[in-house]
């Protein structure tokens, strides 16, 4: 694959929105309910190692990582949660599916995605009174965390933070925290087994993901 086409491939969707927060947009029920149907080049992309979006994973193109569904126990007694792991293991399509899955359940009306490279959670918050929902992926580049989980901690009971980012990132961060017990809980992917092998082939055979240049060695 040229380096072209593998930068095409990591164009980053637009995923929910738009604010008048640069990197931040917001993801409710109206938006999932008209988003337009994926077309099999876009499934195509995704298994080849495109970004996901959030028509993926309304159309069950990516298996149910069980990053999410750790995230989504995790979440039922955590205010604030990290997804982490190496690169590659399904973090941001996590999110996305933990994300699709809280605002199904409620109580929360829509969602926050935020881009950390580029906005800050604290402003999107300011002056929120109901619940938030905020779905943070570049989690390591977010300086104001540490004050976020803070001030959930002192009220804001049905509010939840997801965060997402690349483990060695997160820890090497610069973030300081005066209570340890505010961090987001941490989250790792387990190994795949076999039953997951078998989705992604699965989902590789339905979209004719498969690399046929790559054969094996002799």
């Amino acid at each position: 694959m040229g380096f072209s086409r593998l930068q095409w491939l990591r164009r980053r969707p637009l995923l929910g929105k738009p604010t008048h927060h640069p990197g931040v947009s917001v993801i409710d029920q109206e938006y999932l309910t008209h988003l337009p149907p994926v077309t099999p080049d876009l499934a195509l992309n995704y298994l080849r190692g495109a970004l996901p979006d959030f028509r993926l994973v309304q159309a069950g193109v990516p298996v149910k990582l069980a990053l999410s569904v750790r995230g989504l126990d995790a979440l039922q007694e955590q205010r604030a949660v990290l997804l982490t792991g190496a690169s590659g293991v399904g973090k941001t399509t996590a999110l996305l599916q933990v994300g699709v899955q809280l605002l199904q359940r409620g109580p929360w009306t829509r969602a926050f995605w935020i881009d950390a490279a580029c906005a800050k959670p604290l402003d999107v918050v300011d002056g929120e009174s109901s619940p938030v929902l905020l779905l943070i992926d570049h989690a390591d580049l977010c300086q104001d965390l540490p004050a976020l989980c803070a001030l959930l901690a002192q009220g804001h009971s049905d509010s939840r933070v997801v965060c997402a980012a690349r483990f060695n990132e997160w820890k090497s961060g610069h973030r300081k925290w005066k209570v340890p017990a505010h961090q987001p809980k941490p989250i790792f992917p387990p190994p795949l087994d076999d039953a997951d092998i078998a989705q992604l082939a699965e989902r590789v055979a339905t979209f004719g993901a498969a690399d046929h240049s790559l054969t094996a060695a002799a």
